[in-house]
């Protein structure tokens, strides 16, 4: 019996692992071309905001591509040197020389274009040509000067974004999720919620967390925690992430439910090319691993963040949706209720507490059409399982309102103490599918966000003492 259902294992084992393979070398060789990226961000150098519909060419008499509504173009490039033209009607156009593009490897850089007569020259100013393909003023610049220009320009963030982070400046080895990316923003304090220690706080500008709001996709993202405004931000990995930024004044875009800050998050929709990957990692504390972790039954899905159905209540139990409540009930129907739980909460051994583990997996995908039309795909799965043991000594105080300062002398002090000992079971699952549709100068997006956390927390205390009972 036990040979029959290793060898199943086995062949499922196997299965998926020829699978991945297929999928890692077909996706591999799609994405061994000579060519590479360069995307970034236009704006109008008067006032800031993203320009849409600029031409992005290699050519001064072809269309190749144009900025989409938020400003951010993309262009596929040949390795090697590459000249690079943005231009629209009414402002001055700029051509970028000295590209030097590697294979399968995506460049960075934002381009600020100021509307004709608008520029002041200066000593600095970059070289004018003339184009008789264009009608209007043509700046040149290099590659580098122009990226020096974007770096140090104080006109490149709105006057609305207090701090922003865009893809390039997002390290997914170190910014592993959204919790470590936003502490990366000037003015923002993340904490931990002292209910939750998987879901957390925002602090914008010395404001609480009650005074921001969080925003996914220009979409409100819903609080956590009933009495107070509290995220799960470690469920969104890092390479899901276009951008993120943080708005500390008001704009006619945005849900005008805050008074300190938001935090925008933008998500990616079209890849730059092909990918597939899966990267795990696990974690391990001394003070946890190896010791022998209680909890209550589990069911076979819980490190997925599904708790299954052993944890349902009774159908005949009261809930929020019923006419009363089981406080609201009289002492027979009390007992007659409380009959019908499960009683599945006796502490069961669960062997040796294992490593903390996570598992992400990528994919990406786009298609090029003959007539220009562009579909793509982006997809990430992110899985998360911790165990935890803290030992703590846990003391109870006296009412301090029936007996205020200075205590009476014949009053204990401290009213219980106990040692705990608190085993904590956490699991995350979360998923990021977006896909987009560009054809000339619209773009059509589709993004979905999916996030589940389950926690289990079981509490063994000991040497409970209570001085004003005890002799």
């Amino acid at each position: 019996m036990y040979k029959i259902k290793f060898r199943i294992c086995l062949k499922e084992v196997s299965a998926l692992f020829f699978l991945w393979m297929f999928l890692s070398i077909s996706f591999y060789s799609n994405a061994q071309t000579k060519t590479g990226i360069l995307r970034g961000n236009i704006t109008d150098g008067s006032s800031s905001r993203p320009l849409y519909g600029v031409s992005v060419s290699t050519d001064s008499l072809t269309y190749d591509s144009a900025s989409y509504f938020n400003g951010q173009y993309s262009i596929s490039l040949n390795k090697g040197s590459n000249k690079v033209f943005f231009r629209i009607p009414g402002y001055e156009g700029k051509l970028i020389t000295g590209i030097e593009i590697k294979s399968n490897e995506t460049h960075y850089l934002d381009i600020e274009l100021f509307p004709d007569g608008q520029r002041q020259a200066t000593e600095n100013d970059s070289v004018s040509v003339t184009d008789a393909s264009f009608q209007g003023k043509l700046i040149s610049n290099t590659y580098a000067r122009e990226k020096k220009n974007s770096l140090y320009n104080p006109h490149n963030r709105s006057f609305f974004i207090h701090d922003k982070i865009d893809a390039p400046a997002i390290q997914p080895g170190t910014d592993r999720n959204t919790l470590q990316l936003l502490r990366r923003l000037n003015g923002v304090s993340v904490f931990n919620n002292y209910r939750r220690g998987n879901i957390q706080s925002i602090n914008i500008a010395g404001f609480g967390d009650r005074y921001n709001q969080l925003l996914i996709n220009g979409t409100n993202f819903n609080s956590f925690d009933p009495v107070s405004r509290a995220f799960p931000l470690s469920l969104l990995p890092s390479e899901a992430i276009e951008h993120v930024s943080v708005q500390t004044a008001s704009n006619g875009s945005l849900p005008a439910d805050f008074a300190g800050g938001t935090i925008n998050i933008q998500t990616k929709d079209i890849p730059d090319r092909n990918f597939f990957y899966v990267q795990a990692g696990a974690g391990f504390s001394d003070e946890t691993g190896g010791k022998t972790f209680l909890g209550d039954k589990r069911s076979d899905l819980e490190f997925l963040a599904l708790p299954g159905s052993h944890r349902d209540l009774p159908e005949e139990f009261p809930t929020t949706r019923s006419l009363s409540n089981l406080g609201q009930k009289n002492i027979q129907e009390q007992v007659y209720f409380s009959k019908l739980l499960k009683n599945n909460l006796e502490p069961i051994d669960q062997g040796s507490a294992g490593p903390d583990e996570r598992v992400l997996i990528g994919f990406g995908k786009v298609i090029k059409k003959k007539s220009g039309v562009k579909v793509g795909i982006v997809g990430y799965l992110n899985q998360q399982r911790t165990e935890r043991i803290d030992e703590t000594t846990v003391q109870v105080f006296p009412d301090i309102t029936a007996n205020p300062f200075p205590f009476n002398g014949a009053t204990k002090l401290i009213r219980s103490q106990s040692d705990d000992i608190n085993y904590r079971y956490s699991s995350q699952l979360s998923g990021v599918l977006n896909a987009a549709v560009v054809s000339g100068y619209n773009k059509f997006s589709f993004k979905n966000f999916l996030g589940a956390i389950f926690d289990n927390n079981y509490t063994l205390r000991s040497n409970v003492s209570k001085p004003d009972e005890d002799t």
